[in-house]
């Protein structure tokens, strides 16, 4: 038996309109499902950058601080500044740390006043630096100990990143 071929049924025939449409549709969803998830995981590895920066920042100024305070002695408040003699690298300086505009500054003593200079980098503003200061009074036989209390921010944005950090230091020799 011979069959003749059907015309209006072809084995060979292509994509209909809403076949095209909806493999379209499709391929538009998973795009935006991976173009989305790409955003998240490149906003997540900015973040952690700025927070890491923001560690690494506060840690050197309270590391650098902390040098100079250990070595030290006579320490004053003045106006939530606080003031001291270092011994640090065998000589002898009057020393001065304050929060200025955002930025923690450091001062040394010459010329009749102190020269301040900054210590803190410029993507880093100190929001508030508070200093704690007991067992400042020769001859109390208490050691001098000077509490640091600091709030910091980094970043803009959504990649805004905040840090609180307190520390307490004491004088390595007690003076007498």
């Amino acid at each position: 038996m011979v069959q003749i071929p059907n015309t209006k049924y072809q084995s060979d025939r292509g994509f209909t309109l809403i076949e095209v449409l909806v493999a379209l549709t499709i391929f538009a969803l998973l795009i935006s499902i991976v173009t989305g998830i790409f955003l998240g995981v490149v906003a997540a590895q900015r973040k952690t950058v700025a927070v890491r920066t923001l560690q690494d920042s506060v840690r050197y100024t309270i590391e650098a601080m902390s040098r100079d305070i250990r070595t030290g002695y006579n320490f004053s408040l003045f106006q939530n500044e606080l003031r001291f003699t270092s011994t640090i690298g065998g000589g002898i300086q009057q020393v001065s740390y304050r929060l200025n505009g955002g930025v923690i500054e450091k001062g040394i003593f010459g010329g009749g006043d102190y020269v301040f200079s900054a210590l803190t980098p410029e993507n880093l503003t100190v929001d508030y630096l508070k200093f704690y200061l007991s067992g400042e009074a020769l001859g109390d036989q208490r050691q001098p100990r000077i509490t640091i209390t600091l709030g910091a921010t980094a970043g803009q944005g959504v990649q805004e990143t905040k840090i609180n950090v307190q520390t307490t230091l004491s004088q390595r020799e007690l003076q007498s």
